[in-house]
């Protein structure tokens, strides 16, 4: 398949038609390209003959141009170069939003509770470990995002250039699980709040269909009603959650120490810094797919700490009062039954009485961030549940969302707290497979790739004869599961040497990277060698 050069100013019918004619999941980067001064209708890339005539997926397409029409429909295509849009300060700020309002929420607190309440820290160690971790993972989840405008790919889409065409499937639905895992303890966590928020007079059942009939709209007509809807709460969240700060800082247990000590107390820190940063590395399997309208010479280092800022200053700003919230019930009887019943909902509702009905109404402000953090989440499950197979990618996007906003519903109204204590301690296992990826990922982009005749070559995404299986990714990331099989410590498994650390320490995270990193480089270096080249691409 032949680039484009620079000089091809005119695209024939005869050549869009002999891509299509492959079927509609190939359509080359020459289908889709034209020049600065040629102008190609938007819609006319996504909505080709080929897939409205489909046989299977007509249909969807046909409301997907009308969905499109109002929102936005665009799966994992790739966003060609000459349809970015310009990196302004009104780009920036509308991204500040759609961060914002994935990152200042009440699930990104959570995690937080569980450095008083499950390791037994005292509010500073909890708060100097949490903010270490979010600040890792965040570290993380930029690096990701700086790869946005530079392919113009989806994150889990630009995996094959890592991983191979098919052992990126299996990442796909990987990163799908993690979503769900995410959509259906945010279902649990809104019931829990309205329920808390009205003295269990509204069952949390009610919650949950708010939260789902809400996150449904939003992530089906697409990013540009995420960004409408995410800006507009951008300022009230952080008003409630500064207020919240105020209302509940008296009950801070502030100079209580830790209820654990010696090597125990440094085996909880460790455990609980590593869960920390699961909460936004797991940022990064979706981080570039917000990026993918900035121009290809969008400076990267500006996109870096633009998204480590975004992502980490309102997770630590929230996970700070989360662990506020959480020392009040270190010592205090009254209020760890009060997590028992209602988890940190019930803190949270609780803590905010004293100020009556303006207590519930910031309450209520908290429960619209499940929302903007639910939204997000749907979205990017549909364009990650598209890569998982070719027969995926020939349906659009939103089929897909509706099926991921149907199971978090069914799973968690079904399950209720049962489902939310299984999928929390799943989650950190999610947090593992981010930093294996992440370790690949940089590895790959910073020492393989980093002279110009190696990098990227973007346009073959659609191209699966070009992406043959990477081994040295595989044998990698088997090395990076070995790594979390002998130092998790979770309330399922303890490994053998997280044993030897106090009663239990998760080294995962560390082996994890270490274990993938060591086996990597050498790895590739040998892959490289007997294949004669850096990039499985064949070169034109």
């Amino acid at each position: 398949m032949p680039v484009p050069t620079d000089n091809e100013s005119h695209i024939s019918m005869d050549d869009t038609a002999s891509d299509c004619s492959k079927g509609p999941e190939y359509i080359s980067e020459k289908s889709l390209s034209s020049t600065d001064d040629e102008y190609i209708e938007p819609l006319d890339i996504i909505y080709t003959p080929a897939r409205l005539n489909n046989k299977y997926f007509k249909w969807f397409w046909r409301i997907s141009l009308m969905i499109d029409k109002l929102g936005e429909a665009r799966g994992v295509q790739r966003q060609p170069p000459n349809k970015r849009s310009k990196a302004d300060f009104w780009y920036f700020l509308k991204l500040s939003g759609i961060w914002f309002g994935a990152t200042c929420t009440v699930p990104s607190m959570t995690g937080f509770f569980l450095g008083p309440l499950m390791f037994d820290l005292s509010f500073g160690a909890s708060a100097v470990a949490g903010v270490i971790g979010v600040f890792i993972g965040s570290v993380v989840a930029a690096f990701g995002a700086t790869l946005g405008p530079k392919s113009g790919l989806r994150q889990i889409m630009g995996c094959r250039f890592q991983f191979g065409w098919y052992f990126s499937m299996f990442l796909g639905l990987v990163n799908c699980l993690s979503a769900l895992g995410w959509l259906i303890v945010n279902s649990n966590f809104a019931g829990q709040l309205l329920s808390a928020m009205t003295n269990e007079k509204v069952s949390v059942q009610i919650g949950m269909l708010i939260n789902f009939l809400v996150v449904l709209f939003l992530s089906v007509f697409g990013l540009h009603f995420l960004e409408m809807f995410d800006t507009i709460f951008m300022i009230p969240l952080f008003v409630a959650f500064l207020l919240c700060y105020i209302c509940s800082g008296s009950e801070f247990a502030v100079n209580d120490p830790s209820k654990v000590t010696g090597i125990d107390f440094n085996a909880s820190w460790i455990s609980f810094m590593s869960s920390c940063v699961g909460i936004t590395s797991t940022w990064l399997p979706l981080a570039s797919d917000y990026f993918v309208d900035m121009p290809e010479d969008t400076n990267s280092w500006l996109i870096f700490f633009f998204t480590l800022i975004v992502i980490f200053v309102p997770t630590a700003f929230v996970g700070i009062l989360g662990v506020g919230l959480g020392s009040a019930g270190l010592y205090d009887a009254s209020k760890a039954a009060i997590y028992n019943n209602l988890g940190g909902a019930g803190l949270i509702v609780d803590s905010m009485r004293k100020w009556h009905g303006g207590g519930i109404f910031l309450a209520v402000i908290m429960f619209i961030s499940l929302i903007t953090n639910s939204g997000i989440t749907a979205y990017s499950f549909g364009l990650c549940f598209q890569s998982i197979l070719d027969v995926f990618s020939t349906c659009p996007r939103y089929p897909f969302v509706m099926l991921a906003c149907a199971l978090f519903y069914i799973l968690s109204a079904v399950g209720q707290s049962g489902w939310s204590e299984i999928i929390s301690n799943f989650l950190p296992m999610i947090g593992y497979w981010s930093m294996i990826y992440a370790t690949i990922l940089m590895i790959e982009t910073l020492l393989f790739r980093r002279h110009k005749r190696d990098m990227y070559q973007w346009e073959y995404y659609l191209d699966r004869t070009h992406f043959p299986l990477m081994y040295a990714a595989v044998f990698a990331f088997c090395c990076g599961v070995a790594g979390v099989a002998v130092g998790m410590d979770q309330y399922y498994f303890i490994a053998p040497i997280a044993k030897l650390v106090g009663d239990g320490c998760d080294l995962g995270t560390f082996l994890v990277v270490g274990f993938s990193g060591v086996a990597y480089i050498p790895a590739r270096y040998l892959e490289i060698r007997l294949r004669k080249r850096t990039d499985p691409i064949i070169r034109p």
